[in-house]
């Protein structure tokens, strides 16, 4: 005989709508992979978006004017319009540096290093002259690369009070010196206010001469790892080129503003430290921006979130730019 429907027991019930449920939750299952498969599918077929920029701008130039180092040309095809280091160094290129005067000097190229440059007892870099570079691809290029520049004044440091020396505990190096300092740069003009600052200090072996301890200079330097500066933290910026300050003074009081500087190693007992040496050089604008956007696209690339290629130039017909630099050095006693 047949079973009635109400005839089913409670736990035959419980059973058949546990069995609807399961296969709901199959059911949606299967529609929410098939979905991503879609998606996936889809996404796959797309196209790299491409970043538009001109023929005339896969080139990039960069120079820099020193009054303290030979003049140096860096060209380069870009290939990777985002990794500016995947590109190809130019060899056979013609460039030529002008001045507003009739001087005109053509650069030559040094192959071990992979530069373009000036030898230097050709010409040193005079800041009353006002600077021109063209690099022609080829002979009768129409399209030169072409950037102008001055040459900034050096300026010397102020000290405006005694140094602060402490101890300060890091748990990789162990005891090291934190060195504050508050300076002024009083007489610079609102234009000229880009630095670059390279602190270091000299290492010392202490010997024993005739019964008295005297300290003799071995010849090696030690960098300043830069502190920070509490007052205006995006007046300076670490330079991931070369390790160095970057900074607009006229972000701070010019008259006196605060660094703060650390030994990167441990600091022995004994160990003679008595001053602060370090180089000051006064930037072009362009250099000033130049840099701190280079730094910017570095630090975008280690982290991953790379944006596009140097966001300043001062460059025609390409990347890069043309900027100055004269240094000043000296030294900032502790006693």
């Amino acid at each position: 005989m047949i079973a009635k429907s109400e005839n089913i027991t409670p736990i035959a019930l419980a059973l058949c709508k546990k069995k609807v449920i399961f296969v709901s939750y199959i059911g949606m299952y299967c529609k929410f992979t098939i979905s991503l498969l879609c998606l996936s599918m889809l996404w796959s077929c797309s196209e790299p978006l491409q970043l538009d920029y001109s023929d005339d701008a896969e080139l990039l130039l960069e120079c820099e004017l020193s009054t303290s180092r030979r003049i140096e040309a860096r060209l380069m095809s870009l290939g990777n319009f985002n990794d500016i280091t995947s590109g190809e160094y130019i060899e056979d290129a013609i460039i030529d540096l002008g001045t507003n005067t009739d001087l005109a000097l053509r650069f030559q190229y040094d192959s071990r290093n992979k530069v373009y440059f000036i030898p230097v007892e050709s010409h040193m870099v005079n800041p009353a002259y006002i600077y021109t570079i063209k690099a022609y691809r080829f002979k009768n290029d129409p399209h030169a690369l072409e950037a102008v520049t001055t040459i900034p004044s050096g300026h010397k440091i102020v000290v405006t009070s005694k140094p602060v020396v402490k101890d300060v505990l890091n748990a990789k190096s162990g005891t090291r010196k934190e060195i504050n300092l508050k300076l002024a740069l009083p007489d610079v003009e609102k234009k000229n206010g880009f630095f670059r600052l390279k602190a270091y200090r000299k290492l010392f072996e202490k010997q024993n001469v005739n019964g008295n301890i005297v300290y003799v200079h071995k010849g090696a330097v030690e960098p300043r790892e830069f502190g920070g500066n509490d007052q205006e933290p995006l007046a300076f910026h670490l330079s991931a080129v070369d390790g160095d300050i970057l900074f607009d003074v006229n972000r701070v009081d010019k008259r006196n503003f605060d660094l703060r500087f650390y030994t990167l190693g441990k600091v022995e007992e004994g160990d003679h430290f008595e001053a602060i040496y370090y180089v000051l050089e006064g930037l072009s604008e362009a250099t000033y921006r130049y840099n701190v956007s280079k730094s910017k696209q570095i630090n975008a690339e280690v982290f991953g979130n790379s944006d596009p290629v140097i966001s300043y130039k001062n460059m025609i017909n390409g990347y890069g730019f043309l900027g100055g630099s004269s240094a000043v050095r000296d030294s900032i006693l502790f006693q």
